[in-house]
């Protein structure tokens, strides 16, 4: 097959709104610079933004300068547990007053692209989600005008190209090695840097979508994150944890979309198969003030349904017309799929109930980095979901990029270029890896091992776990990575596939041995679920990530804490102050 190479300065695994912000912060700093940006799909529509986005968590500086220790308690106990529970959590580093300023710039920085952040008069709109603290964008086409605006400065698109090996020399970054998708063409980028931005892992469960279609992905997540990025870096010899926690939210029911939380964030009410209201017996405050926490909400539906009180269903009839306009502008910023549920199942908005199921949403492998974003291995960068530092999500991605930038551009500095040929054996290796697969003319396919991997890691590391059921599952994810060490694949696209399941079957073996080790409960966040019928009580001593790492072929688990500031405060009055409807 032939070869494409490519001589940059930094390979950005990866083009989403995390990539696509350090190649952006990059360029217009350095246009001398040589960016290549490595993604699966296209620029345009790459990433977990490729719908579009309706809200941004920032703070204005009027309100930061005015009670600046105040809003540090906000973002350290409200925003941040329900970006990823760990601040909250005492199990990773504060940094709220850098996400404060920073998330503002971020906001200021979309606008300048051209971005919709005011209302017709001008001001910056506060709306009621994210636990209550949100501003509205209009952020249907921010990756086409990512899109449009790295490729007119000059950036390195390698699109439909899978990337599966960072390159190493001398225990530095030196590169990247991956293929084209369509073509099947070798792809080898050497550069001093590279940062990994591919997301999280979004097929480790069934698909809400499989039963009633037979839709082999969910449409509520991207179907190109899949972990390979975290396994390029601990092959690279980086650390990466989280791997036991699950990331969840609700959607409609046979309907895995995001869009029906923001229905609560509007105001309505969950009601269970009594019709009884019953958050308040999870969240008092929360439910008393119309913003229950997310992690909660989840917590609580899951509670009902064990305790025999399911369907769940969200009560619309207090809305009003204005709240309905408000949310279906909302959906066509982000979520133009809701339009079509509502529409087909005949839902009439402000009068109808809305029937709601726990979606499984993803894994979250992180990539443990410092806050210039680098690992520890020098010259390998991340950020967005496949970092830790900061926080998750379109803010994190935002942030993450724009700091990530920084982080390279100081390591640049200092940088030795890499070596030409420096990694030829490495690379020869790597290629005899990616391809093997083509060559074979029997073994399974990627989709039989996924279905076969996706239905155990439901069936026992899904919503409720034990250790006997765990002990398992883990049983039978170490007979799927036998099968996979067989699997075969007949064409580029094929091949692209197996080896993202390839890299789901070799994180479930590590979320198996890292669920089985945290013995304890841990709901701290729409993103660190953790719920052990056999342990249900959440444990001071665990306040720590289980780091794993791989050494000569095997991964070992850590048991790390980290400093994290707590802050104490009046939860009431912080609730109550974001539920005001503007500020500039």
């Amino acid at each position: 097959m032939s070869e494409t190479r490519v001589q940059a300065d930094v390979a950005i695994v990866g083009g989403g709104v995390a990539g696509c912000m350090t190649a952006l912060h990059l360029l217009e700093s350095n246009p001398d610079l040589k960016v290549a940006v490595i993604e699966k799909s296209t620029l345009k529509r790459g990433g977990n933004a490729a719908t579009g986005m309706d809200h941004y968590i920032a703070v204005s500086p009027r309100f930061f300068t005015r009670k600046k220790r105040f809003f540090m308690q906000v973002f350290q106990n409200i925003i941040l547990p329900q970006l990823t529970g760990r601040c909250e959590a005492g199990m990773t580093d504060f940094f709220g007053p850098e996400i404060m300023e920073e998330g503002y710039e971020g906001l200021m920085k979309l606008e300048s692209l051209g971005v919709g952040v005011r209302d017709s008069n001008g001001a910056l709109r506060l709306v009621n989600a994210a636990g209550g603290s949100a501003l509205w964008i209009e952020g249907a086409e921010i990756k086409p005008i990512l899109d449009v605006r790295l490729k007119k400065l000059g950036a390195i698109a390698l699109e439909r190209t899978s990337a599966q090996e960072v390159l190493t020399h001398n225990g530095r970054a030196a590169g990247v090695v991956g293929f084209n998708s369509r073509t099947g063409q070798f792809v080898r980028v050497d550069a001093p840097a590279v940062l990994i931005s591919t997301g999280t892992c979004d097929r480790f469960w069934e698909p809400v979508l499989r039963d009633c279609s037979g839709a082999p992905f969910d449409t509520a997540s991207n179907p190109y994150m899949t972990g390979e990025g975290q396994v390029a870096a601990l092959n690279a010899g980086g650390e990466v944890f989280g791997l036991e926690f699950a990331m969840t939210t609700i959607s409609p029911v046979d309907w895995a979309t995001p869009g029906i939380s923001g229905l609560l964030s509007a105001g309505c009410r969950l009601k269970n198969a009594l019709g009884e209201e019953f958050m308040s017996n999870y969240d008092p405050l929360g439910a008393r003030l119309g913003a229950p926490a997310r992690e909660l909400i989840i917590y609580g539906m899951h509670r009902e349904a064990l305790e025999g009180r399911a369907p769940i269903y969200i009560d619309t009839s207090g809305l009003s017309p204005a709240d309905i306009e408000e949310m279906r502008n909302a959906w066509s910023n982000e979520v133009p799929l809701m339009h079509s549920y509502v529409e087909k199942k005949g839902i009439v908005l402000g009068r109808d109930a809305v029937e709601a199921e726990i979606h499984m949403v993803a894994l979250l492998p992180h990539i443990w980095n410092r806050p210039d974003m680098q690992s520890g291995v020098p010259g390998l960068f991340a950020a967005g979901d496949s970092g830790a530092m900061l926080c998750m999500a379109f803010v994190g991605a935002v942030m993450g990029g724009a700091r990530a930038a920084n982080g390279i551009a100081a390591y640049l500095a200092d940088a030795r270029p890499v070596e030409p040929g420096s990694a030829d054996g490495q690379v020869e290796e790597a290629r005899e890896r990616m391809f093997s697969y083509l060559r074979r003319e029997d073994g399974p396919r990627w989709m039989d091992l996924e279905r076969e991997l996706q239905r155990t890691m439901t069936r026992y590391f899904g919503l409720t776990r034990n250790e006997s059921g765990m002990l398992s599952g883990r049983q039978k994810v170490a007979e799927i990575a036998e099968l996979s060490a067989q699997a075969r694949a007949t064409n580029p696209h094929e091949l692209m596939r197996l080896h993202e399941t390839l890299a789901m079957v070799e994180l479930a073996g590590i979320t198996a041995d890292a669920a089985l080790m945290r013995t304890e409960t841990r709901v701290a966040g729409q993103a660190t679920y953790h719920v052990r019928s056999d342990y249900p009580k959440t444990s001071r001593e665990w306040d720590r990530l289980l780091v794993a790492t791989k050494r000569d072929g095997k991964v070992s688990l850590e048991a790390r804490k980290a400093t994290a500031s707590k802050a104490k405060f009046a939860t009431k009055g912080l609730r109550m102050l974001f539920l005001g409807p503007k500020f500039n």
